[in-house]
């Protein structure tokens, strides 16, 4: 019995070492990525990057910026397997050139609340492992 604990402790400091660096690992990345609109990095992050990407949809950004951010998260979104609601709430809150600052701010700040009551079903934190969290 003693020799299953010595061996159980050590084992589990490890992989709570392994998966804290992986976790901030893929946030400085992701981090970086938003920073430098590195899409290829965004893209291969998977889900992992929406907490990120959602938190950047700030309304006064550079509207371009706005509008590739959007369209990261629709992919992802639709790439996971997305409900059809969904998609089309996102569709229907695209950010586009001629938006006003004032549709803008609804505009993140409804995708933020529709981030809040439904993160759960496209990223689980724990799951630092995978760009595919629902699988």
């Amino acid at each position: 019995m003693r020799t299953a604990l010595k061996l159980a402790i050590p084992l589990t400091a490890l992989a709570a070492v392994a998966w804290s660096g992986t976790f901030v690992a893929w946030n400085f990345r992701i981090s970086r990525a938003i920073r430098n609109n590195e899409r290829g990095v965004l893209r291969a992050a998977g889900c992992r990057a929406l907490p990120s990407l959602i938190a950047s949809l700030m309304p006064d950004r550079r509207r371009t910026f706005l509008a590739d951010v959007h369209r990261l998260i629709v992919d992802q979104v639709a790439g996971s397997g997305g409900a059809s609601r969904d998609l089309e709430f996102l569709k229907e809150h695209e950010i586009e050139a001629t938006d006003t600052i004032d549709v803008r701010t609804r505009k993140c700040r409804e995708i933020q609340e529709w981030w809040r009551k439904n993160h759960d079903f496209y990223h689980q934190e724990w799951r630092v492992w995978s760009s595919r969290c629902r699988s």
